[in-house]
């Protein structure tokens, strides 16, 4: 009885978040898309992910992250990681809903933290069997977040850019 009602539980957490193929209807060119990630500490962790391609929700590895319910299996506070790729339409412009967040283990989420989160829509037309990855930067004076070629880090969309000082975000930093 136990085991039914966790698999039914189990599915309908699963059916109320719907993600599609950025690839679902198209059968052109693609590139690919990575979400990434910088170690802070042990128990912390910056992810740059996309949340969204020309509206559509699509998986992430924060999605991910929270689906597996991951442990510290006797690791102490030391954070998973999970990365994620994706192919997405190639030599068409797309609008990529992005989020950058630094993420804790489960027993510190709700201790007192600065809030480094940024999100927003990028645009960008990738090129055809290229690999790019969403980046950014994330501290207490400057949050932006874009996505670059993984080869060169060159960026090669818009930024989102939040400055908590006195001069303007600019696109150099």
């Amino acid at each position: 009885m136990k085991k039914t009602l966790l698999v039914l539980i189990s599915a309908g957490s699963l059916a109320a978040c719907s993600y599609h193929s950025p690839l679902e209807n198209y059968s052109g060119p693609v590139a690919t898309l990575s979400d990434s990630t910088k170690r802070i500490s042990n128990s912390k962790v910056e992810y740059y992910v996309p949340e969204a391609i020309n509206g559509s929700l699509i998986e992430n590895s924060l999605t991910r992250l929270q689906n597996k319910s991951i442990s510290s299996g006797g690791r102490g506070q030391r954070q998973d990681i999970i990365l994620f790729d994706r192919p997405i339409p190639a030599s068409k412009t797309l609008n990529i809903a992005v989020a950058g967040t630094i993420k804790r283990p489960r027993s510190l989420e709700n201790s007192r933290f600065d809030n480094r989160d940024i999100s927003g829509t990028l645009t960008f037309t990738p090129e055809a069997g290229k690999h790019y990855v969403v980046t950014g930067k994330l501290d207490q004076s400057y949050r932006g977040i874009w996505i670059a070629e993984a080869d060169s880090g060159e960026a090669v969309s818009n930024r989102v850019e939040i400055s908590n000082d006195l001069e303007p975000a600019g696109s150099d930093r």
